[in-house]
């Protein structure tokens, strides 16, 4: 269930965001706001499962290693967007 969710939502949900952040699209912020605390809830919840495993110190640290960057890259996002203008428009500068 959980493949089917994420093949319904999260993928077109990364095409449109790379879209999105490719052209510097500021409309893309409440989605990825949106989508970033979805993914940080799930993490929390995740991460507090694989603490309660029973299994060696070491391995649960792997193991936890292993899903780190799936709640930091989300928190960055989450700050990122959650500026304004998230992407700045620079001003054209003509070089003589």
């Amino acid at each position: 269930m959980i493949v089917w969710t994420e093949l319904v939502a999260q993928v077109p949900f990364m095409i449109v965001a790379i879209y999105a952040f490719l052209r510097r699209r500021n409309w893309i912020r409440i989605p990825a706001i949106a989508f970033a605390a979805h993914v940080i809830t799930t993490m929390i919840v995740i991460l507090g499962e694989l603490a309660q495993f029973d299994m060696t110190l070491g391995d649960k640290l792997s193991l936890i290693s292993f899903y780190i960057p799936f709640l930091i890259l989300p928190v960055v996002l989450l700050c990122r967007m959650m500026r304004d203008k998230p992407f700045l428009q620079e001003k054209n500068v003509k070089v003589e």
